[in-house]
């Protein structure tokens, strides 16, 4: 090396016969030659330095995919997990979900209709202006309690306001929700 920090480089030429071209040499002597190409094997370092590049690249690779599994996988797995979980605690709170049962028998209770040709088991009748959701919520919970009876309710079931009547006429029990208005209310 020269004062100026560039590396002094000796030109060789090959032996007669050979392929002409020029093997360098370092002031320091510490690498040997350097290979140039040209028709000829390469020397064994180069072939250990393409084997380590290789080598080199195959391990990023291969951290590359861990990375990928770690990161995308595990958190993955974990989504599942919940997931799985979910769904379980759901079917178990289903199995225990509260109905009415018969005290002697322990089997839900079963519903059949008092007059031939009844649709409904139960209408409920409100007045929309101050019952419609304390009436629902009513219906609601009856569906859960006895999931077996058929309960009218006008906001689910009433397909024309003409047919409110025919309706009542329809069901087995009427059950009257009397809040303020109820009776002033028209229908």
């Amino acid at each position: 090396e020269d004062g100026a920090g560039e590396l002094d480089y000796v030109p060789l030429p090959l032996e007669a016969g050979a392929n002409p071209c020029f093997a360098t040499l370092t002031p320091e002597a510490a690498a040997g030659m350097v290979w140039l190409g040209g028709g000829s094997t390469p020397p064994r370092d180069a072939i250990l330095v393409a084997e380590e590049e290789e080598r080199r690249r195959r391990d990023e690779s291969q951290a590359l995919v861990w990375k990928l599994c770690v990161g995308v996988g595990v958190p993955g797995l974990l989504l599942l997990a919940c997931g799985v979980a979910l769904l379980f605690y759901s079917f178990r709170l289903q199995s225990r979900r509260k109905q009415l049962l018969w005290r002697h028998s322990r089997l839900p209770l079963r519903f059949s209709h008092t007059a031939p040709g009844g649709k409904y088991h139960l209408f409920l009748s409100h007045t929309w202006l101050s019952g419609q959701d304390q009436v629902h919520l009513i219906k609601r919970r009856l569906s859960t309690l006895a999931p077996g009876m058929d309960i009218f309710l006008d906001v689910d079931n009433l397909q024309e306001f003409g047919s409110l009547a025919d309706e009542v006429a329809a069901s087995d029990v009427v059950l009257l929700f009397l809040s303020r208005g109820y009776f002033a209310s028209k229908a």
